[in-house]
């Protein structure tokens, strides 16, 4: 060992503290090399601990768990994505990115002058409707709102039927059911009956024959509300009872 401590006597590094398992390997270096290599070492353990000081000092990114993963959010993510037009730089052209995909989809007709996304819905949900009045009735009662709403959608819809039928259904289904109609000969003052014929006409038919009903505001009680009776004149003027 003394041998070795003179030797980095005479390297004039007698001032460096000498591990002595480590006299061997440095013994042959130079001063110069020497405070190279602890340079480098300062120099990286530096580096390093600015970068754990630059990592722990950013935001964390907390990822949201709770996100819609549903049918209808997919549905509706997706729709929005498709209106999207990713290929134009938002920065130069901010409507393209967002709506030119809409744009490109959804061209105009010689049927149509203007296509938006209200429109484009409101005549998506009148096929839903059309689809759901055209099904086949799943209550059958007579006085249920369904069979009402589908038996009128159909006269409505069916222009060759009601031309073909002309006034069979008013004159075999209608008349009969109200007590029958003088003019035809088939009305029997004996056996008709007016509250039977009123409530027919409006519960069966949907119509406001003589009078129709109402709910208003209470004139004595605005927090209150009343049925009402009013003579219907015609479509403009209601009198009340």
């Amino acid at each position: 060992m003394t041998e070795e401590y003179k030797q980095f006597d005479s390297a004039k590094t007698d001032k460096i503290p000498i591990v002595p398992g480590l006299v061997k390997h440095i013994s042959g270096l130079k001063f110069t090399e020497l405070i190279s290599i602890i340079v480098i070492f300062v120099v990286s353990l530096v580096c390093v601990v600015f970068v754990i000081l630059f990592t722990t000092g950013k935001p964390t990114v907390v990822v949201e768990e709770n996100v819609c993963v549903t049918a209808a959010c997919l549905k509706s993510a997706s729709y929005v994505v498709g209106n999207m037009n990713k290929s134009v730089d938002p920065c130069k052209n901010f409507y393209k990115y967002a709506c030119g995909g809409f744009t490109n989809n959804n061209r105009l007709d010689s049927e149509t002058y203007s296509k938006t996304v209200y429109s484009k819905l409101y005549y998506e949900n009148e096929e839903k409707l059309k689809n759901i009045l055209e099904s086949p009735v799943v209550n059958g009662n007579d006085h249920s709102a369904e069979r009402k709403l589908k038996d009128m959608f159909a006269s409505c819809t069916n222009s060759y039927l009601k031309e073909r039928a002309k006034g069979y259904p008013f004159l075999k289904k209608i008349l009969p059911n109200t007590g029958g109609w003088y003019v035809l000969g088939t009305w029997n003052s004996s056996t008709w009956n007016m509250q039977n014929a009123l409530e027919k006409v409006h519960m069966d038919y949907w119509t406001n024959a003589l009078f129709r009903f109402r709910v208003a505001t209470d004139w004595n009680d605005w927090k209150k509300r009343v049925i009402e009776a009013c003579i219907h004149v015609n479509v403009y003027q209601d009198f009340d009872l």
